[in-house]
């Protein structure tokens, strides 16, 4: 039996990606640092998703412990309020949206919820606004970026626009974290 066909089949399933991503605006580090109305280096500490008042849209809330503010009023701590999550068996997830997990350090551009009722963040740029940062073994801590899931916009003065895939989502971190602090607070000067 000849199993040409077949093996030919699955490779091309294997071939096939995702088409899923979130077309968002490009932000610069200029951008970011001058549209966030806070800038903050911390360690998330706990999450907890749960279900919006008409139960049709999931929310996670990530409470992060804040180690420096480089733009902002200085907080201890802050709950950062993210669309997607999973309840009751039921997950939701956007795609392009900042990822964070328990007991990872990170570096966020966060806007400030206008309502005072509602204490929240949220992250600038989606994953645009949102760093991890490496501690490793010997040398200093380095800076990544993960923008999977994201498409990005730029509109040129002539008014075109150009959609660019990330086509390395993951970017190796190469980046220290005093640099990239550098240039943060560099992007922040008039």
């Amino acid at each position: 039996m000849n199993n040409a066909p077949l093996r030919l089949a699955l490779i091309g399933l294997l071939l096939v990606t995702s088409a899923e991503a979130t077309i968002t605006r490009a932000l610069s580090l200029k951008q970011l640092a001058g549209e966030s109305d806070a800038i903050i280096r911390g360690r998330v500490t706990r999450q907890a998703s749960s279900w919006n008042e008409a139960h049709t849209r999931i929310y996670t809330v990530s409470e992060i412990v804040v180690v420096e503010t480089l733009k902002g009023q200085p907080l201890k701590a802050l709950e950062v309020r993210q669309i997607g999550g999973s309840v009751e068996g039921i997950t939701q997830a956007i795609a392009g949206n900042a990822k964070l997990s328990e007991g990872e350090e990170v570096l966020l551009f966060l806007d400030a919820d206008e309502d005072p009722q509602r204490p929240y963040h949220y992250i600038l740029g989606m994953a645009q606004g949102k760093y991890s940062v490496l501690r490793r073994a010997e040398g200093p801590p380095l800076i990544a970026r993960d923008l999977e899931g994201l498409a990005l916009a730029r509109i040129s003065r002539e008014g075109v626009t150009q959609i660019d895939e990330a086509l390395h989502p993951r970017q190796q971190p190469t980046l220290t974290l005093d640099a990239f602090r550098a240039q943060i607070l560099d992007a922040l000067k008039p």
